[in-house]
């Protein structure tokens, strides 16, 4: 999965976008987790910066040069949804 910001400076609010529930319905519970620069580290560990009941280091959302943002999933399994 790609995404980009669509803004040249890198501006905008980049957020991981959580609805909770396997199927997410149309008014699903949802939580917000803003993307640090770089790498966003997802998992259970201490380290990760979007802590859910994954593996210790489940995924990564990658920040490249071109401001798109790119999911890396290391839980190996496809993402769920």
């Amino acid at each position: 999965m790609v995404t980009t910001t669509h803004d040249p400076r890198g501006g905008g609010r980049p957020r991981l976008i959580v609805a909770l529930g396997g199927t997410a319905p149309q008014h699903a519970d949802q939580r917000e987790f803003d993307l640090v620069p770089g790498v966003t580290v997802i998992g259970s560990g201490p380290q990760a910066d979007v802590r859910l009941g994954l593996e210790t280091h489940h995924a990564e959302i990658r920040r490249d040069e071109r401001d798109e943002y790119v999911y890396i999933n290391l839980g190996g399994g496809p993402p769920a949804g």
